[in-house]
């Protein structure tokens, strides 16, 4: 007597309601032998990977049954890389010799924590993940690393469309721009460098023969009072950019470093403004960027507790953030050691679509950085 079976629709239907419930797709993967079948692009769309956790997976690719790798990897489109120094060099070279000619992957993350990565392993990514369209690149310790190098890999792989560069780099700044050339298709650069490596790379950028603008650009880390490149890149950029993020961490800024005067694209902006006149600065850059007549949807702030007792500045801004009309829907990101909702409202009354937010809460804010820092913290 043959054991009754859900139709395949059935099962895909379900499949589908729990494409993020990796545990529910797994169990009942044990009482049912058509769901494996039917669930691999769940299960196997996003894999991460360390050489301190997943020291077997390389043997898996490595299966004597090709029906193993057959089910793994045409379904792959996410694979983040944590590499620790915990006999890196093995587990590395295990898993590329692995690794097939070719992986239709999309989205590459390689967080290297103190590890290096030889020649013959940045050659043999760009082979494998040729076809990448996203790319984040993390060093998480002061383990010295050329910039340089780095920018090379990153521009070796031709179809990419979306960067995040993430490390501590301050040596090989010189980036040769005949030799290496940002990708044409990159839209989003999201940068968290140290400024001297800002520096370096924005003046890469504008010894490009065609300057190379994205409509999405996020810089974690701005620490320099003085950024004559980014300053001369961001005038390069206007009238393009949509997103800009910026985190100042600069004593005392110079808002005409950041003029958005010509920038009549930009629909999104995000300001996290520290040292010295924090919201005189935030209100002198988003006066420039109100001036370009663009229709700016959305304005993220992330301001310190202290900042409520600058009533005068709170004034002027909230003026200002009026002006902006009922489309902007403005974003005030606080401190987390306490609530301070009601005062922020009472300081931007004129604000019609206004949200107060703390930093570690799920909102539209912390969708910019989580990406960075809620990753880092796992490790």
């Amino acid at each position: 007597m043959s054991s009754l079976s859900l139709p395949p629709e059935c099962i895909d239907y379900v499949i589908d309601h729990c494409h993020s419930d990796i545990i529910t797709l797994l169990t009942c993967g044990l009482v049912c032998r058509a769901w494996y079948g039917a669930s691999r692009y769940h299960l196997f769309t996003v894999v991460e990977l360390s050489n301190f956790r997943t020291k077997n997976f390389p043997a898996l690719l490595c299966s004597t049954n090709p029906s193993l790798t057959i089910t793994i990897i045409p379904f792959l489109q996410e694979l983040s890389l944590h590499l620790l120094p915990d006999s890196p060099d093995t587990w590395l070279k295990t898993l590329v010799s692995a690794l097939p000619e070719y992986i239709p992957l999309r989205t590459l993350r390689i967080f290297c924590h103190g590890v290096q990565l030889s020649a013959d392993v940045r050659q043999r990514f760009t082979t494998t993940f040729r076809s990448i369209t996203s790319l984040a690149l993390f060093e998480s310790t002061l383990f010295r690393r050329s910039l340089a190098a780095d920018v090379q890999f990153i521009c070796s792989f031709p179809d990419l469309e979306t960067v995040l560069f993430y490390g501590h780099h301050r040596h090989d700044l010189h980036i040769d721009s005949n030799a290496v050339i940002l990708p044409k298709s990159v839209r989003a650069l999201k940068l968290d460098l140290p400024s001297l490596a800002t520096e370096a790379l924005m003046n890469w950028l504008l010894a490009h023969e065609h300057i190379p603008v994205p409509s999405v650009m996020r810089v974690f880390r701005v620490t320099e009072n003085s950024v004559p490149a980014f300053r001369k890149y961001l005038q390069a950029c206007r009238n393009r950019l949509e997103d800009l993020m910026l985190f100042l961490y600069q004593w005392k800024t110079d808002p005409s470093d950041f003029d958005l005067s010509q920038h009549g694209s930009l629909k999104s902006i995000y300001l996290n403004c520290n040292g010295s006149s924090t919201l005189k600065t935030v209100h002198a850059i988003l006066l420039s960027a109100s001036q370009s007549k663009a229709t700016i949807e959305n304005v993220l702030l992330r301001v310190g507790s202290y900042e409520l007792a600058e009533s005068d500045d709170w004034v002027a801004l909230n003026s200002l953030l009026t002006s902006l009309g009922g489309s902007c829907k403005t974003t005030v990101v606080m401190d987390d050691n306490g609530t301070y909702e009601t005062e922020v409202r009472n300081r931007l009354p004129g604000c019609k679509r206004l949200d107060v937010v703390r930093a570690s809460m799920p909102s539209l804010a912390s969708q910019y950085t989580s990406e960075v820092y809620d990753r880092m913290k796992q490790f």
